[in-house]
């Protein structure tokens, strides 16, 4: 358990190294709390990158980062103690959209997509832990959503980054 938490929790700080704050984005919308059935010893936050997530997509079942299987969807199946999440947000460039987005009534840019994302992320810590104050995090992201990851790591503080 002990490798595959120093393994998971490698990939963020990638991410974090090239992650790079959007100032003055804001959230897109209000932030949907998922139901915490039981505190794991891990959760593995992952968010797909601009073109690949969803608002309306079930964070409690992630989909691979383009296709196929979430690798923390296998961390999960394989280890116990281990819950992953997939953040719901627009990953959204613009002008390009996000997998199935018809219907949705607007398609923020870059920066919004990414600040909702990191809105979103923080959230889901912040609820995890109010519940499960032992849970350990990793983050891991593409493309947009490595972004989130770093951005979301970038305005943690030391102690948190710890867990």
């Amino acid at each position: 358990m002990r490798r595959l938490v120093s393994c998971l929790v490698s990939l963020p700080l990638v991410a974090a190294a090239v992650a790079v704050p959007q100032v003055g984005a804001s959230p897109i919308q209000d932030v949907t709390p998922t139901p915490i059935a039981s505190c794991p010893a891990v959760e593995v936050i992952t968010a797909a990158g601009s073109g690949d997530a969803h608002p309306d997509d079930d964070p409690n079942f992630p989909r691979g980062f383009v296709v196929g299987t979430n690798f923390s969807k296998l961390a999960e199946q394989r280890f116990e103690g281990v819950r992953s999440w997939q953040l719901p947000y627009y990953g959204s460039a613009g002008i390009v959209g996000s997998n199935e987005k018809i219907g949705l009534p607007k398609f923020p840019n870059y920066a919004a997509s990414a600040a909702d994302g990191v809105e979103k992320v923080r959230a889901r810590i912040d609820e995890v832990s109010a519940v499960c104050p032992q849970t350990a995090f990793a983050l891991a992201g593409f493309s947009q959503g490595a972004h989130v990851a770093g951005d979301v790591l970038m305005g943690l503080s030391r102690s948190r980054r710890r867990r």
